[in-house]
């Protein structure tokens, strides 16, 4: 820099004019021609090349270098995205952890591998767990707000819905009403309801419409069917609800396996016998009867139930089987020495990988599958095993029979219950699939034969007269054969019940 207030570029040799006491001019010089900015402390980019320039000097006194090794990175444009929400927001990965993945509020605090994987995709986490609960609820009001939204769109449409609830227990021994609402492929679940004291019917029913009413439905007009289960205070609130009623076609035949695997007397107890729990069972009259119904135990007696009780399973030959087969399976579970020094021994060397044992949950009938079917693929090795541990217990080839005639027996149940819990299965494909199971359990001769009859007492009572309705409206002439080969079982709908309702029918269904 010279006395006529200009300043000669070490870079490119040209003469720049400066005013006196301002080098704005030289900055500026810098920045546009070499790509150098002494002012920014962000940059970390070298700029190639830049040590095969020489230093500038830019001061009256001491010469100050200015070494080019950052580049300024070029801004980036926004896109029209940029301005928007994104879907993965913070609050909706949170969210949807804690509700669906059951994640807990305080390992979004105390874990360090999360932090790390929320901080990578750009979003800081809150250090308190309250913070995250904050989040959680209000983004709940939110995803609530937005579904008062649609409904009401779809209620303008002239759309209506359907509905499906469930009582369920946590392991808290709380009770929850689930609530869920169904509009052709959509599911919409409502949330929990917790149920305080006795769930008496009007109190479930005030449940449930409240609930509704909470998001603006209504039940009595944007409502036209119910799905329940087949407990008492369920059947009690459908037939109080204004519109269609009808019972779970797969609970049925739940109940139908049990009622063949587990069958139970009932006795009546002596009427000068103490009640222990008077306020359970004067509270909870609905309850009992569902537990009964739920356990597989139907109770038809128009005598008080408080006087009747349930005794221990009968000693029958099929139930006898299972005892022994849980009895070997709980021998292995218990000990893993005998698990690992027999069984597994023989396991590995039938199979080349290791196969355990499954112990079943004697209310779920698909879990008792499960075992019988796993322990019939290791029944050598299991005989083996027992031999080698010298056991009293063994297994005869009829008593190996036995299991895999009931293997057979409960696959074709199996096979329909996977087909009833479909998205997209309908009182038509539910018809089809319960006519294909009876047809058969009837040709097989198995010691399940029973059940066929146990299967239509449970499909009596679930048949209403929407099967025959959704038939004529979409095949007449399949709904004219059908009734005149119509049984006890399935049932149909006089024709002049059909015909009168047939302009509100479509107008109902056809959506």
């Amino acid at each position: 820099m010279d006395k006529d207030n200009c300043a000669k570029c070490s870079l490119c040799s040209n003469t720049l004019k400066i005013s006196k006491g301002s080098y704005k001019c030289l900055k500026i010089h810098l920045r546009t021609n070499h790509c150098i900015d002494i002012t920014s402390a962000n940059s970390q980019l070298k700029r190639p090349n830049s040590d095969l320039f020489p230093k500038a000097s830019t001061s009256k006194t001491d010469a100050v270098d200015i070494i080019c090794e950052e580049e300024i990175p070029k801004k980036k444009s926004k896109k029209i995205n940029s301005y928007f929400k994104k879907e993965t927001s913070m609050e909706k990965m949170v969210s949807r952890m804690a509700c669906k993945d059951g994640v807990a509020l305080s390992l979004f605090c105390s874990s360090s591998d999360l932090r790390y994987l929320f901080s990578k995709s750009g979003f800081q986490l809150p250090n308190s767990s309250n913070t995250i609960r904050s989040i959680v609820t209000n983004f709940a009001n939110t995803v609530k707000a937005d579904l008062i939204i649609e409904f009401e769109y779809l209620k303008k449409q002239g759309e209506r819905f359907a509905l499906s609830f469930d009582e369920w227990t946590s392991q808290k021994n709380h009770r929850y009403l689930n609530l869920r609402v169904h509009h052709k492929e959509k599911h919409i679940n409502l949330g929990l309801i917790r149920i305080h004291g006795s769930c008496t019917l009007e109190h479930t029913i005030s449940l449930i419409k409240n609930r509704l009413e909470s998001f603006g439905l209504d039940s009595d007009t944007d409502i036209i069917g119910v799905t329940t289960d087949g407990a008492s205070v369920m059947v009690k609130v459908g037939k109080l609800m204004s519109c269609y009623h009808q019972l779970c076609f797969s609970h049925g035949l739940h109940l139908a396996v049990v009622d063949i695997l587990y069958k139970k007397n009932i006795e009546r107890e002596e009427a000068h016998q103490e009640i222990t729990s008077n306020e359970s069972d004067t509270d909870d009259d609905d309850d009992t009867n569902d537990t009964h119904e739920e356990q597989g135990v139907t109770v038809t007696t128009t005598t008080d139930p408080r006087h009747l009780h349930l005794s221990r399973a009968e000693v029958i030959p099929r139930y006898n089987d299972l005892q022994k087969v849980r009895k070997v399976v709980k021998l292995f579970k218990r000990s893993p020495t005998k698990y690992d020094t027999y069984l597994q021994k023989y396991v590995k060397e039938d199979t080349c990988k290791q196969l355990s044992l499954i112990l079943d949950c004697r209310t779920r009938w698909n879990g008792l599958l499960a075992m019988i079917e796993r322990f019939h693929k290791l029944k050598v090795c299991i005989d083996k095993a027992l031999i080698d541990m010298g056991s009293d217990t063994k297994f005869s080839d009829l008593e190996w029979t036995k299991i895999k005639d009931l293997i057979d027996s409960l696959q074709p149940s199996k096979l329909a219950i996977e087909a009833l819990c479909r998205r997209d299965s309908t009182l038509l494909t539910a018809e089809t699939t319960l006519k294909f199971i009876l047809g058969k359990l009837l040709t097989q001769d198995t010691v399940l034969i029973a059940e066929s009859e146990a299967l239509c007492v449970r499909i009596k009572e679930r048949c209403t007269v929407l099967t025959g309705i959704l038939i004529y409206l979409q095949n007449p002439k399949k709904y004219d054969n059908d009734t005149r080969r119509a049984d006890d079982t399935f049932t149909m709908p006089k024709k002049s019940y059909t015909t009168r309702n047939e302009k509100y029918l479509r107008k109902s269904y056809s959506r």
